[in-house]
């Protein structure tokens, strides 16, 4: 292939021949150059490049003609070009040393990567990984507006983004790669959000950099285009990050107000259960309401269901989540209404000894109650 280098790792095709760049210009030069590069080494059919340039509709009747054309224009743009550019039935083939195209290139770096992670080479497979994310500039042929060249490239986007997950993993390990870390993961979790890891990598960078609050907003972004666009709930690994960040943005905000994390108060509440899983769309829920609810009057929640379903079990799991977030121990009052008492249990806890009231209590009492809980101000 002479001297001339393509690169396909970025947003369009471009190449580079006698210390000139050389620019393919509109969609059929893209297209074309893009389906044989990522065929390199193999033909590609004229009528796949005619699919591929009019991938929407019917191609004219002289589509077959434009395409001919295009590889005359293509030819004619450098002698290095015009000799890479082979005419083999039933189409064309880009030709030459595979070094002189940088995915090939990109995945001898990654080849070389993995089979030092086998061997527990971390450093080495971390610099391997650096060569080969060095080379991307983006989302691979995104600026290309073909079906076939997106279907193309996939197998290679999905590399790119393993071997920045692989590449963060290590560099966390190390415990010094946070700061070049948070700008790359930031805009690759940005135009890929449904990349779990990659969201716990990111969120936990910003908590090692002091930013839990941050840490929440790109969980809380996550769940929800998991949740509205795919049906599915958070992985349990990115929900117990999202409780450490929590965590981490309680204390935080208890320092900033000058006083020390309070000591663990004298609830009455129903042990919760270890590991809750199962209602991660139900739990994300309550929580959302309650953290975007800044009325001053206290925010009620209903749980309905059939019984057994574990309405108590989701609803004291979030009382143990919340209880962080006020100033006085949570409240726990069985209603009774399985044991056919006709009231509820008594309850008490060390800072309201007197019984809870009764089912025939008027809304003015109840609601006296509940507005004797401040809630601790949001920072």
């Amino acid at each position: 292939m002479g001297n001339i280098h393509f690169r396909i790792l970025g947003p369009l095709v471009t190449a580079e021949a006698e210390g000139r760049e050389i620019q393919f210009r509109g969609h059929r030069q893209q297209t074309v150059m893009a389906m044989l590069l990522l065929s390199h080494g193999e033909v590609v059919s004229l009528q796949k490049l005619v699919t591929s340039v009019w991938c929407e509709g019917e191609p004219p009747s002289t589509a077959e003609k434009q395409i001919r054309n295009t590889v005359s224009e293509l030819r004619q743009l450098s002698p290095d070009l015009e000799k890479s550019i082979e005419t083999v039935i039933p189409g064309y083939r880009i030709s030459g040393a595979p070094e002189s195209i940088d995915s090939d290139t990109f995945t001898k770096h990654l080849h070389r990567a993995y089979k030092c992670i086998s061997a527990a080479g971390y450093d080495e497979a971390r610099q391997q990984l650096a060569k080969a994310l060095s080379l991307c500039s983006g989302s691979i042929l995104s600026g290309v507006d073909s079906t076939s060249v997106q279907t193309r490239t996939l197998p290679l986007n999905e590399n790119r983004l393993l071997a920045a997950e692989e590449w963060a993993d290590l560099e966390l390990a190390d415990e010094g790669g946070s700061g070049t870390l948070l700008g790359i993961l930031a805009d690759l979790v940005e135009d890929n959000p449904y990349r779990e890891r990659m969201v716990r990598q990111l969120m936990l960078i910003l908590c090692q950099s002091g930013s839990p609050n941050r840490a929440l907003e790109i969980y809380r972004r996550t769940c929800s285009v998991l949740l509205d666009e795919l049906g599915v709930e958070p992985s349990r690994s990115l929900q117990d990050m999202y409780y450490d960040a929590r965590a981490q943005a309680a204390t935080m905000s208890d320092a900033n107000r000058g006083r020390t994390t309070p000591a663990k108060r004298n609830a009455i509440l129903p042990k919760d259960i270890p590991y809750f899983i199962g209602r991660s769309k139900e739990l994300n829920k309550i929580l959302r309401i309650v953290e975007d609810d800044d009325r001053c009057q206290p925010t009620i929640i209903a749980i309905d269901g059939m019984a057994g379903v574990g309405k108590t079990t989701l609803a004291v799991h979030v009382a143990h989540v919340l209880s962080e977030n006020y100033s006085r121990s949570p409240q726990y009052v069985n209603l009774g209404t399985h044991a056919h008492t006709g009231s509820p249990t008594d309850f008490h806890t060390s800072e309201n000894p007197k019984p809870w009231p009764s089912p025939t209590s008027s809304y003015s009492q109840l609601r006296t109650e509940t507005e004797t809980l401040p809630r601790t101000p949001k920072c």
